[in-house]
């Protein structure tokens, strides 16, 4: 009996060993586990960083283009606005000609021919004048372009 007791208690340490290495194998995997996660996450978190950072860049870019597209509308819209102009420049310059012209070839003008000399030709210094203010905006409007371009290249 005693020899059956000695074999019982060596059976049931025996038991208790494999139980706590399984156990103690266990704690093993969960701390492996637990580290592996932590470098995740400082990963993730590193990972998180650097894509917040680019965001900003995107956004700031966006911001580069946006203002690139808004110069690129009003550079074409003041463009647009300078030919009119200029065709309108032309055509007080024609109307001036003409009156100028039937001026001279009359022996006595009226006043009202007179006037409407004047007119004209007040006329065409407001035409003028606009079309030098419309040239020198898309002059400044076109440089503001190009040096976003190449802000923007420059990146």
């Amino acid at each position: 009996m005693a020899k059956s007791n000695v074999e019982l208690v060596i059976r049931a340490r025996n038991e208790a060993s494999r139980a706590l290495r399984t156990i103690s194998d266990a704690i093993k995997d969960v701390i492996g586990d637990q580290r592996e996660l932590a470098d995740q996450a400082g990963s993730t978190e590193s990972r998180l960083s650097e894509l917040g950072r680019e965001l900003g860049e995107l956004n700031s870019n966006f911001k580069q283009l946006r203002n690139a597209s808004r110069l690129a509308s009003d550079l074409s819209r003041a463009e647009q606005a300078l030919r009119k102009q200029t065709e309108a420049t032309m055509g007080a310059q024609r109307e001036v000609n003409e009156l100028a012209y039937a001026y001279e070839r009359t022996e006595n003008p009226t006043k009202r021919m007179t006037n409407q000399l004047a007119a004209a030709d007040r006329r065409l210094t407001r035409a003028r004048d606009k079309t030098e203010e419309l040239r020198n905006r898309v002059a400044t409007l076109a440089q503001e372009y190009d040096a976003s371009r190449a802000a923007r290249s420059e990146e």
